[in-house]
């Protein structure tokens, strides 16, 4: 088992209580979080702001924290509900896979589960979140980047794992035969980690691709800065900063793996660990925040 420490001169915050979070999204300023689970039978998209969500996180008092509380009264109580600074977008019956935004407008993924039949659909609202429409041509595939270049989302078959790059802008898509589970956005390029768990660099229309790690063991990758991009391997229980320059040197921040894994400019970082203190895999933990 990793030891759990933390790159000195950084610190962290764990809430026992939030450990109802399964997944977390940094997106314009805000953080959207959500609860879903398919054994659910409504699941919540909330959103707080990230400095209100950075402040609480930096107070010393792991008790009686309600910040982040789950805002439905059922699944905890009337006063941490009343408390929190949670704020209700969505509620579905579907798992909420995924948000982004574009011209104004949030796009959600969600996933549908009937028996053993999973489909995915992804839902266009304006600012307030209220449906406009269901998109065309996004059905039975999930994003897996952000927006790239203010008009490109990289979208991921469920079936056949094919990638296809979709224009915002013109309206058009184009199949790419690379199976790549994340794309994140540096400086000069992409970031990109691949269904074998490989990490490669490349240009923005993933073209010239260059071997950053080439371990085919579980991980997971987050923007971080222009220059730099996190990686949390579980072969070693290890996150590290991982520097875009020639050595490929990277700095390594906490002893720990987080299956999710998101940056939000520079001053925090939230991630989900996979392994819990006993050794065991354990997906409802809470997350963690690295600050």
């Amino acid at each position: 088992m990793s030891n759990e420490k933390i790159m000195k001169n950084l610190s962290k915050a764990v809430f026992d209580d939030f450990d109802w979070i399964t997944n977390f999204f940094p997106l314009n300023g805000q953080v959207y979080v959500s609860d879903s689970n398919f054994d659910n039978e409504i699941n919540l998209l909330c959103e707080i702001d990230k400095k209100v969500l950075l402040e609480e996180v930096k107070i010393k008092k792991p008790w009686n924290r309600y910040f982040l509380a789950h805002p439905r009264p059922k699944r905890l109580n009337a006063i941490s509900a009343s408390q929190t600074d949670l704020r209700i977008c969505l509620a579905s019956p579907d798992f909420v896979q995924n948000i982004f935004m574009f011209d104004f407008s949030y796009f959600v993924t969600f996933v549908h589960k009937d028996k053993d039949i999973t489909t995915t659909h992804t839902n266009r609202y304006n600012g307030k979140f209220e449906l406009m429409y269901q998109m065309v041509g996004f059905e039975n595939h999930i994003a897996i980047s952000t927006l790239i270049n203010k008009e490109i989302i990289y979208l991921k078959d469920n079936q056949t794992r094919i990638t296809k790059r979709y224009n915002f802008i013109n309206n058009t898509s184009e199949e790419l035969n690379y199976k790549i589970k994340k794309i994140v956005e540096s400086k000069d390029g992409l970031v990109v980690l691949t269904d074998e768990f490989e990490v490669f660099t490349t240009d923005k229309q993933l073209e010239n691709w260059k071997i950053y790690d080439d371990s085919i063991f579980e991980k997971q990758i987050s923007v971080f800065s222009e220059e730099a991009f996190l990686m949390s391997d579980n072969e070693n229980g290890k996150t590290y900063c991982c520097f875009l320059n020639e050595s490929k040197s990277r700095k390594e921040i906490v002893g720990k793996y987080f299956y999710r894994l998101e940056s939000f400019d520079r001053e925090l970082i939230i991630g989900k660990p996979l392994i819990n203190r006993f050794g065991e895999i354990n997906y409802y933990q809470a997350p963690w925040f690295i600050y």
